[in-house]
């Protein structure tokens, strides 16, 4: 093996195991976030369960605010999640392009270089096929994030208030801004090259 060929596998390898770390940290990461968001949805259903139970008294304003309250933090993981989420496939697609080139010979060392300057150094997003989004709805986002709406449509049928539409006018503003940090973050957007 020439000189040349053993440095290329040695810190090829080292970037490789690097790599395979951050995949396993990210995966992890959203795993992580994904239960917190469900640990803190049962303890907000319970909670306002208990809000109906006898003798305690509890405004709606109050029942309502506890439910919206809880969705802001779920947003927020949401977007954490679909920030790990990216981070992974981000991880993965080096593993992949990496374990070809073991593989098969190509891509060539030269390309591999290539897209760790482009998408690590460069801090972009490889084309993956992959959609955030539609990635954390489908691992289960779409329950956490909806069932919060229900005790929502209780307050709203047992008797609309004016602040009701304040709560949901702020929660709206926030997931406009949650979206806009992501779509700004430069590390989930694709390579401007």
């Amino acid at each position: 093996m020439s000189d040349d060929a053993s440095k290329n596998s040695s810190w090829l390898s080292d970037y490789y195991h690097r790599i395979q770390s951050d995949c396993v940290t990210s995966f992890e990461r959203r795993d992580r976030v994904t239960n917190w968001s469900y640990t803190i949805l049962a303890v907000v259903i319970a909670a306002y369960a208990g809000f109906f139970a006898d003798g305690t008294f509890v405004t709606p304003l109050g029942r309502f605010g506890l439910v919206a309250g809880a969705l802001f933090v779920l947003i927020r993981f949401f977007f954490t999640s679909m920030i790990a989420y990216v981070y992974f496939l981000r991880a993965r697609y080096f593993r992949t392009r990496i374990e070809q080139y073991w593989m098969d010979g190509t891509p060539t060392i030269d390309e591999i270089k290539k897209d760790i300057k482009e998408y690590d150094h460069g801090k972009s997003q490889p084309k993956t096929g992959r959609n955030p989004f539609m990635g954390q709805v489908k691992s289960g986002f779409f329950l956490i994030l909806i069932i919060p709406l229900a005790p929502l449509a209780i307050e709203f049928y047992i008797g609309m208030k004016l602040e009701y539409f304040a709560i949901i006018g702020a929660l709206i503003i926030y997931i406009l801004f949650e979206r806009y940090n992501f779509k700004n973050y430069d590390q989930v957007q694709p390579s401007q090259k």
